[in-house]
């Protein structure tokens, strides 16, 4: 998500499994998303590579409006707006769509939060490998140092 870009995960892992449809939607439940006010001026017309597309669905409109109104949201917030049945997918699609407009960004949970000991910890094995980066304090972000002289 943060790379605005697909990843292929499985090709990073070993004896992989797919969770089942309750795990899966256990999952996506606990999603939960900031909207970002001073983004998408221009929405529902999106800018996409092969040009400028307007969004039609009326469902992703309502998501987008409830994101701004409550400036956070939760993945099962969603649920109440997209027609029975299709809730799971069609919100994993207004979420991605939402990500991409820029409306929305995923919020960082406290637990998954990294301690001062183990930023610490990460940017002493960065520096000892040097490489020119340092993570901020709860280690959500990194900051290039640039070039060594």
């Amino acid at each position: 998500m943060a790379s605005r870009r697909p990843h292929r995960s499985d090709v990073f892992q070993k004896n992989a499994s797919l969770p089942d449809a309750a795990g899966r939607q256990e999952a996506l439940d606990s999603l939960v998303f900031l909207h970002d006010a001073g983004a998408a001026p221009d929405f529902p017309t999106l800018a996409t590579p092969l040009g400028p597309m307007t969004v039609a669905d009326d469902a992703f409109l309502r998501l987008a409006a409830l994101a701004r109104s409550n400036g956070r949201v939760a993945f099962r917030d969603f649920g109440a707006l997209l027609p029975a049945g299709n809730a799971g997918g069609k919100g994993v699609q207004a979420v991605r769509m939402l990500l991409h407009a820029g409306l929305l960004r995923p919020e960082q949970s406290e637990s998954s939060k990294a301690g001062p000991a183990s930023v610490a910890s990460i940017d002493r094995l960065l520096a000892d490998r040097q490489v020119a980066l340092r993570l901020d304090r709860d280690g959500a972000s990194a900051r290039f140092l640039g070039a060594r002289a």
